[in-house]
């Protein structure tokens, strides 16, 4: 949560739009590694690494930051980080996701707040849905478990690369 409150704090008074190439590279890199291994989270590793230590801090404050900082899809880049990093299934590594994302959202949306920074009508009205799909999404995961969550990661991530692109050679600087 500091981390988020920094990021956001920093986003106020810099312009993302520098970010967003490096971003945009670390998730290709993310999307084909998920798209093109069959494999990717179905199962726990029967060795999952601990998380304990300075590794589940440091993915923290890094995610965190991002979070505040840029926002979009630092759910979909923490499921890939539990998978690849700490062992995780693609189920266990979507529910830690939603529990970090949760934190780290709300402290960025006290710090936007705080700057009257939101647009509040239009943040209300995007929660009620974005509560919906959380919903709907948990449900699917739920019945149809590994296999359907890890085409709609890879397709999460290809939307999340196609909407920074478009913003990064749209949205002037």
């Amino acid at each position: 949560m500091p981390f988020a409150v920094l990021g956001a704090s920093v986003a106020t008074r810099l312009n993302p739009a520098y970010a967003r190439p490096i971003i945009l590279t670390l998730l290709a890199a993310m999307a084909a590694h998920v798209l093109l291994h069959p494999g990717f989270g179905q199962v726990p590793n029967e060795r999952p690494r601990s998380m304990t230590g300075p590794l589940p801090w440091l993915v923290g404050a890094a995610i965190g930051f991002y979070e505040g900082f840029l926002g979009s899809g630092s759910g979909s880049i923490l499921i890939v980080i539990f998978v690849m990093v700490f062992g995780l299934d693609l189920v266990g590594a979507a529910v830690a996701s939603a529990m970090v994302t949760l934190a780290g959202v709300a402290a960025a949306v006290v710090t936007f707040v705080a700057a009257d920074s939101v647009l509040m009508s239009l943040a209300l009205r995007m929660a009620v849905f974005n509560i919906a799909g959380a919903l709907l999404g948990a449900r699917l995961v739920t019945l149809k478990g590994n296999a359907l969550l890890r085409r709609l990661l890879g397709f999460a991530l290809l939307l999340l690369i196609a909407r920074l692109s478009w913003e990064m050679f749209t949205i002037p600087r």
